[in-house]
């Protein structure tokens, strides 16, 4: 990937760095200039998420850039099989998915989680899937929050016919 500035051309420097959350990583680029550079922070919502620079940063893998963000392709059939799965388990250990909600998926209130708030309450519910799968499943617009809503989005929907 090129970056392109007045007059120059730079390699964009893709990296795997730490965020703000136990256990969560951000995407961030780097774009070195004869004189400093960017960084420009790829995953992100302001005022929500963090990230550290100052420690262990990973060069992110040429192979890994070439899948385009949120490019899980899932079956309709596949979808239902585990949207219902998380359901069930969410609602035998909570009773409800209201209830889920307000314990351990949108602690800070908002009305919205990302992908950290996401698979730590998904841990703390006992669901053991695939979290990105489960994801792409719920944040079908792809805006990297989801609300109540869409937690309690009927399997029904992604019925194949």
């Amino acid at each position: 990937m090129l970056h392109i500035v007045p007059s120059m051309m730079y390699k964009v420097l893709p990296f795997i760095v730490p965020s703000g959350h136990t256990g969560s990583f951000n995407l961030v680029t780097a774009v070195p200039t004869e004189v400093g550079g960017e960084i420009i922070w790829s995953d992100s919502f302001w005022g929500r998420d963090e990230f550290e620079v100052s420690g262990v940063v990973y060069l992110a893998s040429k192979s890994a850039m070439r899948i385009p963000e949120g490019s899980v392709l899932v079956s309709q059939a596949r979808k239902q099989i585990v949207l219902s799965d998380f359901q069930k388990q969410v609602i035998d250990n909570y009773g409800s998915i209201e209830e889920a909600w307000h314990l351990v998926f949108d602690t800070d209130r908002s009305g919205y989680i990302n992908f950290s708030e996401f698979s730590t309450a998904c841990k703390l519910a006992g669901y053991r899937g695939n979290l990105f799968r489960l994801w792409s499943i719920l944040d079908e617009d792809g805006s990297g929050e989801i609300t109540l809503d869409e937690l309690l989005k009927d399997p029904k929907v992604f019925t194949e016919g």
